[in-house]
């Protein structure tokens, strides 16, 4: 995905990320060169940051260039109601968004450190052991939960798909989301 944009993305745009995997992978794989910005909240793994941001970030940009919102599932979860804010103020924004069931960065800690999970997928509790650790992995829909506050929204499960998704929403003037499933 981050291979995608960096072929992608335009002198002026800029990326944002703020929490759990993503901003160490942007910094170590998106070429912010030839004019790309990345905006990064990294000390402090401000989960809820992004969408936020990324609103007073294109305010700053006066709406000239893209902004691209690159999060987990996970942190979506927390702010999901500020592309409503975008909406009212006509701030273009395009959120990719990484579907992976849940604060799977966090999980992993939890894995290696307690040994086991502690409820951070996304998973109907189990019956028979009474975890959140052994049960299915709930289903969100999280292009229909894009549509229904009015983003143009995307499901994009394969390298055209994506970037057929981000060509199509570059001409978009509203807000957008791209969801991308990635490896759990």
């Amino acid at each position: 995905v981050i291979g995608i944009l960096n072929e992608f993305m335009s002198s002026g745009d800029t990326l944002l990320s703020a929490a759990g995997t993503p901003p160490g992978d942007l910094h170590q794989l998106f070429e912010a060169t030839a004019g790309r910005n990345l905006h990064l909240e990294f000390g402090n793994s401000c989960m809820g940051y992004h969408i936020p941001g990324a609103i007073g970030v294109q305010m700053a940009k006066d709406n000239q260039d893209e902004i691209y919102v690159f999060l987990g599932d996970g942190n979506y979860m927390m702010h999901p109601m500020e592309l409503v804010t975008a909406i009212q103020e006509r701030i273009k924004l395009t959120v990719i968004l990484l579907d992976n069931n849940g604060y799977q960065s966090i999980h992993g800690h939890q894995k290696v450190l307690v040994g086991h999970s502690l409820g951070n997928e996304f998973r109907v509790r189990d019956e028979a052991t009474d975890t959140l650790d052994a049960g299915d992995f709930i289903e969100i829909d999280y292009v229909k939960n894009a549509e229904s506050i009015g983003l143009r929204a995307w499901y994009a499960d394969a390298e055209d798909t994506l970037k057929s998704a981000l060509t199509e929403a570059k001409s978009e003037t509203r807000s957008c989301m791209i969801v991308v499933p990635i490896e759990r």
